[in-house]
Parts: C-alpha cells; sequence; structure tokens
C-alpha cells in the first residue's frame, strides 16, 4: 500500500510540473517507442538559484487571449523494469488573462478530467496550479529556458511545492539545464524552428524521490513546446520504482500571432454541458472524443433521448437528438453562446449555451 499511495502522490506531482501536462483522458493501447534517457547539460549553478547564458535572444511574440495549443501523449509505465501497455491521451491548452510581460494562465481540458488552471510568471514557470477540489503553488524558480531562447543559456534552480490538501507532499525540487541546440521540427501541426533544452529535475518528499530527465523543443515564437521525450524514474520508501515514459508532441495550433495554423477537432475534446431555449427548451451532456465524434443525452419536452453528432476542427457540428437534427458552431474550446435554426422535423429555432467541464 506504501508503495501505490506514493506512486499515486507521484503522479499528481508530475502534473504539476510536466513540460506538457501529462494529460489525461481517452487512452488507446499503441505501440510506443520508449523514450531513451538524456544526458543534460551540466550549467554551472548560480547564487540564489536562477539562470545563465546570453540573454541577448529575441523575445517571443505575445501571448493573446484564447490561443490554443493541443498535444498528443503517448505514454508507457515500467514498474521494476516491467513495461505496462503503453496509452495514448490528448489534452489542450487555452491561455486566458495574457499580459504584455509574458504573465499569463492556461486553462487545461481533456478527455475525462476536469478543468485545470494552470499560472505562469514572466519568466514561463509554473507558480500555481488549481484542480476543482484542491490547489498547488511552488516557490520562485525556473524549470525550463523560460523566454530566454538562445543556444547556451542555462539554468540551475531550486524551489519547492504544497498543496491545499494532502493529494501529495509538500516537494523540494532541483532543475537543471540549458539549450543545447535550435532545430527544425516536424509534428502533426506542422515544421517549428524551435530550441532544443536539455534537463534533469530531481524532486523529494517524504514520501518518494523522483528523477526527470528530458529533451524538449520550444517554439521560436512562443516558446511553447512543440515536442518532449521526457523519462521520470520514482523511487518509494521500500525501494521499489516506478518509471514513465512521455513522448509529447504538438497536433493542433490556433495562435493569433503564429504564422502556423493546424485546426483539430481535438481542441474540443472532454465533456460539455448545453442548454438551449426557443422552439426547444432543455439540455444535454455531452462527450467528444479525440477525433471530433460527439455523443451523450438531452432532455426536452419531458423526455430523454440519445445524442451523435461530428465536429471538425474549426468548431463547425451536427447533432441529431430524437427526431431533432441541428447545425451549429463552437467559436472556442471553453464557452459559447449560439443561435440555431433548421427545418428537421419542422421549422425551429434555438438559443443555447455550452460550456467545457
Amino acid at each position: 500500500m506504501k508503495l501505490i499511495s506514493c506512486l499515486l502522490a507521484a503522479t499528481v506531482a508530475t502534473a504539476i510540473s510536466a513540460c506538457g501536462g501529462g494529460g489525461g483522458g481517452d487512452t488507446t493501447n499503441t505501440p510506443v517507442t520508449p523514450v531513451t534517457p538524456v544526458t543534460p547539460v551540466a550549467p554551472t549553478p548560480t547564487p540564489g538559484g536562477g539562470s545563465t547564458g546570453d540573454t541577448s535572444s529575441t523575445q517571443p511574440v505575445k501571448f493573446t487571449d484564447g490561443d490554443t495549443y493541443t498535444y498528443k501523449v503517448e505514454r508507457t509505465d515500467f514498474l521494476n523494469g516491467i513495461a505496462a501497455s503503453p496509452e495514448v491521451s490528448h489534452y489542450t491548452y487555452t491561455i486566458r488573462n495574457s499580459k504584455s510581460n509574458f504573465e499569463h494562465e492556461r486553462i487545461y481540458t481533456a478527455p475525462s478530467r476536469d478543468q485545470q488552471l494552470e499560472t505562469y510568471n514572466n519568466n514561463n514557470f509554473q507558480t500555481n496550479i488549481a484542480y476543482a477540489q484542491y490547489g498547488c503553488a511552488m516557490t520562485e524558480g525556473q524549470d525550463g529556458p523560460g523566454f530566454t531562447l538562445k543556444v547556451g543559456h542555462q539554468w540551475d534552480s531550486r524551489y519547492s511545492s504544497k498543496c491545499t490538501k494532502d493529494v501529495t507532499y509538500p516537494s523540494d525540487y532541483h532543475s537543471t539545464g540549458g539549450i543545447t541546440a535550435k532545430e527544425t521540427i516536424k509534428t502533426e501541426a506542422g515544421d517549428f524552428s524551435a530550441y532544443k533544452a536539455e534537463k534533469s529535475r530531481e524532486q523529494k518528499n517524504q514520501s518518494f524521490t523522483s528523477i526527470l530527465k528530458s529533451i524538449c523543443w520550444h517554439d521560436e515564437k512562443t516558446a511553447m513546446v512543440v515536442a518532449c521525450d521526457e523519462t521520470y524514474r520514482t523511487t518509494g520508501l521500500d525501494g521499489k520504482t516506478l518509471e514513465h515514459n512521455l513522448k509529447t508532441t504538438l497536433i493542433g495550433i490556433n495562435v493569433k500571432n503564429h504564422t502556423t495554423k493546424a485546426l483539430t477537432p481535438t481542441v474540443y475534446a472532454g465533456e460539455w454541458q448545453v442548454s438551449f431555449s426557443g422552439t426547444l427548451a432543455g439540455w444535454c451532456n455531452a462527450k467528444i472524443s479525440a477525433n471530433g465524434d460527439m455523443s451523450g443525452t438531452c432532455r426536452s419536452q419531458d423526455s430523454y433521448s440519445t445524442a451523435t453528432g461530428k465536429i471538425a476542427g474549426d468548431g463547425t457540428m451536427r447533432i441529431r437528438s430524437g427526431n431533432y437534427e441541428f447545425s451549429g458552431k463552437l467559436s472556442n474550446s471553453l464557452e459559447v453562446s449560439n443561435t440555431s435554426s433548421g427545418t428537421l422535423p419542422a421549422n425551429y429555432s434555438i438559443n443555447w449555451t455550452a460550456k467545457h467541464n
């Protein structure tokens, strides 16, 4: 039980500070090539933590509220060297409350998981993460290149985290790394000029010790991760270990200040609550899969019916529930209000609001 408890805590802690969140939700058993652990660079520590290197690089473009980045995560778990079935999941970051100094928030959405709100400072370091039931806060530190994208940039930083509930113990972190190259990376969302950052991070608390080794590529224009290979190795108090390998890839991007645009229905994946009024009045609970299939249950006129449909990468959708079929559009990945009309089975017009859980 001790190992199970500490591994659960380690899983939560991984979500707190993973480069891409780790993504939960719909999973499929798909062969995954395990990530080869990397040897991180060894930067010279800076007194008090922080970074070193030439900081004269050009800063990325500013974030804009509503920008979206959608990722695919391939994960393989190993317990004492034995591999479990690999899983594939997806998640999306939606930017909000962006500021001119690059401070911003990211809303994390994924199939079969509640939203979480992540707060980042002007060095692209995650300072807070809030779930439906609890939240975690980090002291000032650095866990990546931030917005200083230049070959040779390095960091050596110590920081800590504490959560409002006992989902994981308070942890101490030591993160070291640096940018080692600038490369062109091919992803499902397109080709990106990106900076290669190699990192090693140790996490310690009273229940376990976890070592992360990673290589991540950060988009030159936004500093967001476009691809990442990570290996986590967690050891409990009983000496047993859990290792998991993550391969994260950008598969969709819809960013105002970026020349690359790749629309995908996965940006809408997850559970939605829909309410409507007009010719029909009622509500629907719907789920959108990573490939855009929609399913759920609706209630109107004191009766229940199954809802099915399809949504495209640009948000256009067609839904059928009972005898009614209508078209509409989700104009963003979080909350939308709109009006739809149609002729099946008779003339109708409805006002509806959809909210991503």
